[in-house]
């Protein structure tokens, strides 16, 4: 019972302390995050002018690596500064563990969706471009 107090006080006390030695390594970590985001934007404006697949499924990847940098500076700042009830570590592994899920989903919707969804368009265009469009003008309208 003693160990499960423990565990609970350890994961719910509402100021851990500063003595986190983890400082360093969030800071470059969110930078890294920082600097993903901002290459993946610039490949995402490359790509979804040829890539429609790439286009529909990716829109949002840029800003949710923003979004977790923002977090997880959030929380090594409210760490830092032990604002109770902020600081916990629950918070931070929670934070931690929704964005490992959404990187396996990310991950996940390359491997399998994208490559379906590009086969897919590939082959739509590969029949649309049999057909020829023929343009028709209407006699009623006038020019100017």
């Amino acid at each position: 019972m003693e160990t499960i107090s423990s565990i609970l006080e350890y994961f719910f006390t509402s100021v851990p302390g500063k003595e986190f030695a983890y400082y360093n390594h969030f800071y470059v970590f969110i930078a890294i995050l920082f600097i993903l985001s901002i290459a993946f934007s610039q490949i995402y404006k490359k790509k979804k002018k040829t890539d429609i697949a790439f286009k529909r499924l990716f829109k949002k990847v840029s800003s949710r690596l923003i979004t977790f940098a923002i977090a997880f500076g959030l929380l090594i700042l409210l760490r830092y500064e032990q604002i109770p009830y902020f600081s916990i570590r629950i918070l931070l592994y929670l934070t931690g563990g929704l964005f490992i899920y959404w990187l396996f989903k990310s991950l996940k919707k390359y491997k399998v969706t994208y490559i379906k969804e590009k086969r897919n368009n590939e082959s739509k265009k590969t029949i649309h471009k049999g057909k020829k469009e023929v343009k028709t003008y209407s006699a009623s309208k006038k020019r100017k």
